[in-house]
């Protein structure tokens, strides 16, 4: 009931949002910060209180663009 940061990193994607749920009707003003692994369980974390949501799979995208891109720029650069 004091905390003004709760983190939900519970790897059960159906036990993180009842956590969250749970975590939101006890503290109505805390932050709410919850990770989950697919943007349709995003949504979900919204609705049961989250305030900020981290998508794995938005992450690993993310990561894998950035590792790539330059070895594509790379490919694509004309011989000289």
């Amino acid at each position: 009931e004091r905390a003004s940061l709760i983190v939900v990193a519970i790897p059960d994607e159906k036990v993180g949002l009842e956590v969250t749920k749970q975590a939101r009707k006890l503290n109505p003003t805390a932050s709410i910060v919850t990770r989950c692994h697919y943007v349709s369980v995003g949504f979900e974390a919204r609705k049961a209180g989250a305030n900020e949501v981290v998508i794995a799979e938005q992450v690993v995208a993310e990561e894998l663009r950035g590792l790539v891109s330059p070895l594509l720029a790379a490919s694509t650069a004309p011989a000289r």
